[in-house]
């Protein structure tokens, strides 16, 4: 069974040394490079309201840890300017609580808290994610 987005980043999380985290993180890119970006590009304008909608998780024991990552590159719908802004927002947020569903529960979760911009692991910081991703994170707001 491979791992979801949220697995490998508690997974991560764990790791005591910033320089192991980079290594780790390094490795995965493929898998969450594209959910990190989500999270901290301010480039990315989420066309959905506040907060999680009504959604019934799939259960745990459901081996569906790869569909957020699957997804990623389908969530344009979601995302001002990219080709979907006069869709129905309705239809946009009906859309967003079937990938919520389709996901492995800690997966939806986790983007939840990506649409709201916050990483819920605490040691795993946007400071973390820029020295790890330099090139994803060229376009990222650097804070000072």
């Amino acid at each position: 069974m491979a791992e979801g987005v949220c697995e490998i980043l508690e997974r991560v999380s764990k790791l005591r040394k910033k320089g192991e985290k980079i290594t780790e993180l390094r490795k995965v890119y493929d898998q969450i490079g594209p959910i990190i970006d989500l999270c901290f590009n301010p480039k990315y304008i989420w066309l959905l309201p506040e907060g999680a909608p009504p959604y019934k998780p799939q259960p745990k024991e459901a081996d569906t840890q790869g569909v957020l990552i699957q997804s990623a590159r389908k969530f344009g719908v979601f995302l001002q300017n990219n080709g979907y802004d006069n869709l129905r927002s309705a239809k946009r947020e009906q859309i967003f609580i079937e990938y919520l569903e389709a996901m492995d529960p800690d997966d939806a979760k986790l983007l939840l808290e990506i649409k709201e911009r916050k990483m819920p692991f605490k040691t795993l910081t946007k400071s973390l994610f820029l020295d790890a991703y330099p090139q994803l994170a060229q376009q990222w707001e650097v804070e000072k």
